[in-house]
């Protein structure tokens, strides 16, 4: 969320990406936030959730690290 209110959620493609082995990287496109009129100059807040955020359901159980947030362009190669 920016300083103006202006919000976007990304969900990952793959619903069951907790369940995948190992480490995985996810790269999000910034022009998902610019184009709902994100200012990515004045973000406040960032939400990391899992699962349904409007259906949500009791009893999860496991570890999420959440590592590596970064804003800028991947490194050649990645």
């Amino acid at each position: 969320q920016d300083s103006a209110g202006k919000s976007k959620g990304a969900h990952h493609p793959d619903p069951a990406a907790t369940t995948l082995p190992g480490w995985q990287q996810w790269q999000i496109p910034f022009r998902e936030f610019t184009a709902a009129g994100v200012n990515l100059a004045r973000v406040k807040t960032l939400t990391i959730g899992v699962g349904d955020r409007a259906n949500p359901k009791p009893g999860g159980a496991g570890l999420l690290y959440l590592d590596d947030i970064a804003r800028g362009r991947p490194a050649p190669g990645q």
